[in-house]
């Protein structure tokens, strides 16, 4: 895992992210959980825009909130992650921003469950990443 000399957030606030996430009511690993909230910090550390790893994480609840909802749905992923889905979202919303986030996650016996979420391609490709899991 990366240094945290290098990273934005405190332990306060990656705590905050983590009971933010659990909150929504997500089946997730909390290894798992703990490690995505630290490498979205991560993958966002160099990025100029003004609170951006906050704005993405605020976006990351939000959305896991709206899939539980039944709100919106993600693409049905092949390969290695077939059963599992994909929903593709902006870390910060704004018009001509790419949509570089991912959470990927299966319905669960009427819950979700969460396999992972972050950035696209920062620290890592986002989808090797979960490989391991």
């Amino acid at each position: 895992m990366a240094s945290t000399t290098c990273l934005m957030a405190n332990k306060t606030e990656y705590l905050h992210w983590i009971k933010s996430v659990a909150a929504t009511g997500v089946l997730m690993d909390p290894r798992a959980l703990a490690q995505d909230v630290v490498l979205t910090d991560k993958a966002f550390e160099h990025d100029s825009y003004p609170n951006r790893y906050q704005l993405a994480m605020t976006n990351t609840v939000s959305w896991l909130r709206k899939i539980i909802e039944g709100k919106v749905e993600g693409t049905a992923l092949t390969g290695n992650l077939a059963g599992w889905y994909a929903f593709h979202y902006q870390s910060v919303r704004a018009q001509k921003e790419p949509a570089n986030m991912r959470i990927v996650y299966r319905w669960n016996k009427g819950q979700v469950e969460v396999e992972g979420f972050g950035h696209r391609h920062l620290p890592s490709h986002f989808y090797k990443r979960l490989y391991p899991r």
